[in-house]
């Protein structure tokens, strides 16, 4: 039979194991396929890891510029407010420093404007109360018991916040007619700016109508005549007196 037909091959031949050729040749690829899926699916996860931290920073960035946005809407509505801001109504309201200075400024001013003497001033401070310190304003005042009323009604409406913590009458028996002596206490307060601010990242609310009522109180306070800050002056020129 093999003589006849030399080309067939044994039934041995094809049930035998296979060579060590035959399994690197078969193992060569299939290898090559699992590395190269490893390989991707590490490259697919890190990159998917990637994208996922590049879409929270968008979103974070988003809400930042939103936050910003608002923030800047806000100072853009409150800079129409034009007293408000150049007059610095708000620091006069409650100054970062003593408030006594500007207490007097404004009663002497009142008191002119009311036809009321002031015969002494007594100015007693600080009571520290947590981070807000009050000052106490003692006016010893004399004129006609109308005069005197309004000169203090006319201090509610003023630069710094004050407020008529006891009234003590003096001497004057006809208080429609003579003139009659009165003992006024004044209490401001004063409180330095804070320290820090919110994040910028930080949402902010909008303001409340009672908020609202109190920045159009304030924008309504008549402000002192004397500034917060001196600033510099500059060198005058002098003649020199031993030129001739």
């Amino acid at each position: 039979m093999k003589k006849q037909f030399p080309s067939l091959k044994s039934p041995e031949a094809f049930g035998g194991t296979p060579s060590m050729n035959e399994l690197k040749i078969v193992l060569f690829p299939l290898l090559t396929l699992l590395g190269v899926l490893l390989f991707a699916g590490i490259a697919g996860n890190t990159l998917w890891v990637r994208l996922g931290e590049v879409r929270k920073n968008l979103e974070a960035a988003g809400k930042e510029n939103n936050t910003l946005g608002q923030k800047v809407e806000v100072l853009q509505r409150k800079s129409d407010q034009d007293t408000f801001l150049v007059d610095k109504k708000l620091t006069l309201a409650l100054p970062p420093r003593s408030s006594s200075i500007y207490v007097v400024s404004q009663a002497k001013k009142k008191a002119a404007d009311n036809l009321v003497i002031i015969q002494e001033i007594t100015v007693s401070e600080p009571k520290v109360q947590s981070e807000l310190a009050q000052s106490t304003t003692s006016l010893s005042v004399e004129g006609y018991l109308g005069s005197i009323l309004n000169f203090i009604d006319s201090l509610s409406n003023v630069a710094p916040l004050i407020k008529t913590d006891n009234i003590e009458f003096g001497g004057g028996n006809n208080l429609n007619s003579k003139l009659i002596d009165m003992t006024v206490n004044l209490t401001s307060y004063y409180s330095p700016y804070p320290e820090t601010i919110p994040a910028l990242n930080q949402p902010i609310n909008a303001l409340t109508s009672s908020e609202e009522q109190v920045i159009n109180d304030v924008s309504n306070l008549e402000v002192p005549g004397i500034p917060q800050e001196l600033g510099p002056q500059s060198a005058v020129d002098r003649a020199d007196p031993f030129t001739f």
